[in-house]
């Protein structure tokens, strides 16, 4: 439905799926279906810079996942309207937040962001605390690290823009950068850990083609 185009870099593609799929859902009335369409038509508009439309996007998934009590949606759903704040904050404000490969953000020393770009931080950090909250309580391991990613984000902001309560804000950043880390540690398997995984579908596969002759 377009998300794995979105992820390959093939925006068209997806837009071209999503079309698709956006017509055949809202004409059933698959309430379901398109409250994952709205998820993924804001992670197309995240990926094409158009943020305040991806908040949009995301605003209709949450109210969809809220009524019909989808709440791993509902994680998903924050996720990306926090991801999408945060990428309205880098643009506007001309600073560097979510980084690549681990960098840190930038931009924020002595910078004065306007009233609106701050509630922007905050609003992103409320959505993902709010996400963890519900990872947490239902075991949603993937929403439960984007949350942590971001939120480690959020706070090392912080540390720059409010100095008075910078100590605060790294310990926040560190014990969120921490936890995702070692989550991401436990999901990394071993070599020897993937042959066995290896063998025991191998061994899955031939029971099934046996039961089948």
């Amino acid at each position: 439905m377009g998300w794995w185009d979105i992820r390959k870099g093939n925006p068209a593609r997806a837009k071209e799926a999503l079309a698709r799929a956006d017509a055949i859902y809202r004409k059933a009335g698959l309430l379901v279906d398109i409250c994952r369409l709205e998820w993924v038509w804001g992670m197309l508009a995240a990926a094409e810079g158009d943020y305040q439309g991806g908040k949009r996007c995301a605003n209709e998934s949450l109210a969809i996942s809220q009524d019909t009590g989808m709440m791993l949606w509902k994680a998903d759903g924050l996720c990306l309207r926090g991801r999408l704040k945060l990428l309205q904050l880098e643009k506007e404000g001309g600073v560097s937040l979510l980084g690549v490969d681990g960098v840190n953000p930038s931009g924020f020393h002595n910078k004065r962001l306007k009233p609106e770009l701050l509630t922007l931080l905050e609003g992103a950090a409320d959505d993902e605390q709010e996400a963890l909250r519900i990872a947490d309580a239902t075991g949603y391991i993937w929403a439960k690290l984007e949350a942590l990613e971001l939120l480690t984000r959020c706070h090392q902001a912080k540390i720059e823009l409010s100095p008075q309560d910078r100590e605060a804000h790294q310990d926040a950043a560190r014990s969120y950068a921490h936890e995702e880390a070692a989550i991401r540690g436990k999901l990394t398997l071993t070599p020897r850990e993937i042959v066995a995984i290896r063998e025991q579908a191998r061994k899955e596969f031939e029971k099934e083609t046996a039961s089948r002759d």
